[in-house]
């Protein structure tokens, strides 16, 4: 049960990075560089893509 549940939160943070716009995504890898790769790494998760709706 714990791995589901840190499955899902791995998930929903994936999610919530793509779901960032360029400039926020942008700004907090210029924060925290080593995100650039959980974002790459995010992006060949077919689930964490938001739909495009959601995008800007």
């Amino acid at each position: 049960m714990l791995e589901q549940i840190d499955d899902a939160l791995e998930r929903r943070w994936a999610a919530a990075l793509l779901a960032l716009s360029r400039d926020e995504r942008a700004r907090i890898i210029g924060w925290f560089p080593h995100l650039a790769a959980t974002v790459e790494e995010a992006r060949a998760l077919p689930s964490a893509e938001p739909s495009p709706s959601h995008r800007l």
